[in-house]
């Protein structure tokens, strides 16, 4: 059967032709070829492309910054090291408010200290979508949308396990209302795309499915291993953390608010000089609460 070539949308019996114009079909054939293949792989290197800089934010957007400017992935990095620290505690209880119970202060303040970079970052992201909010309910909406969770985070870091109805009671509040702010950032996502015609209405662009996701399998974990006292609930309570996290800290992202597309500069400096002294002082207030308010009580001041 004749070899038949694509040319001007077409199709030519190249067999058919004198040798010279054969091998003109034949070598646009190739180029036509190697075309669509190019044109399909700089498809897909844009979709990636365009995946990491929506999902993982203000990381891609500083990719090539001087580590001197990289306070989310610093954020990131030392709570991974408490993580990857606890390995060495023995205690009966197998969670974070378990191990912070046993960490020396040195190990604990590496938990508090990204901690309290990740709500002063929820705190700066709240004040600004709420200062650019026209709308008086919707201003009043997203304030309590950073404002729940950033106080039940404040209680979970200031009551320790042995006062266990606060510290629960601040625990639970704060994954049921992240959970509420993320699907509350959903819907109004949702609901511009599907009914408002101008971008320029949207206080905010978020668009993080990624980090809300994984903020939903950590909270299903810990809910499903929530009796074990295992590194299965462990494990469930870090993804939900470093997602709630990475969600917060994403904001910081160029063009993440319509009126105010610049980045937000956050250095190494903010994160030891400000979210250190921050987070000294309410590590004091824990160890504070663990062995003077705890054993006042009579309650076992550790795990």
């Amino acid at each position: 059967m004749p070899a038949r070539a694509v040319d001007g949308g077409h199709y030519t019996d190249i067999e058919a032709l004198p040798g010279g114009v054969a091998r003109d079909a034949s070598a646009r054939a190739r180029l036509t070829s190697r075309g669509a293949e190019k044109s399909t792989l700089s498809s897909s290197s844009s979709r990636a492309r365009s995946f990491l800089s929506t999902q993982f934010g203000v990381a891609w957007d500083k990719r090539r910054e001087s580590w001197t400017h990289q306070g989310e992935i610093i954020t990131q990095f030392v709570f991974v090291l408490f993580v990857v620290l606890t390995a060495r505690l023995n205690t009966e209880n197998i969670s974070l408010c378990g191990f912070m119970e046993r960490a020396p202060n040195w190990h604990g303040a590496l938990y508090y200290w990204s901690a309290t970079a990740t709500g002063n970052s929820l705190a700066w992201s709240t004040m600004r979508s709420v200062r650019e909010e026209k709308n008086a309910a919707m201003k009043c909406a997203r304030l309590a949308a950073g404002a729940a969770p950033l106080l039940s985070l404040l209680g979970t870091l200031v009551y320790p396990r042995c006062l266990w109805t606060r510290h629960k009671r601040h625990t639970e509040n704060w994954a049921w209302s992240v959970t509420a702010a993320m699907v509350f950032e959903w819907v109004v996502d949702w609901y511009y795309k599907r009914f408002k015609s101008r971008d320029s209405e949207r206080v905010m662009h978020s668009d993080l499915a990624l980090p809300q996701f994984t903020w939903c399998v950590g909270m299903l974990t810990t809910t499903f291993y929530y009796y074990t006292s295992s590194y299965q609930f462990f494990s469930g309570e870090i993804l939900g953390a470093m997602s709630f996290s990475w969600w917060v800290m994403s904001k910081h992202r160029a063009g993440t608010f319509v009126n105010h597309p610049e980045m937000r500069v956050y250095t190494w400096r903010e994160y030891c000089l400000v979210d250190g002294t921050l987070a000294a002082a309410l590590l004091c207030v824990f160890r504070f609460q663990q062995f003077h308010t705890c054993a006042a009580t009579g309650v076992a001041p550790l795990a």
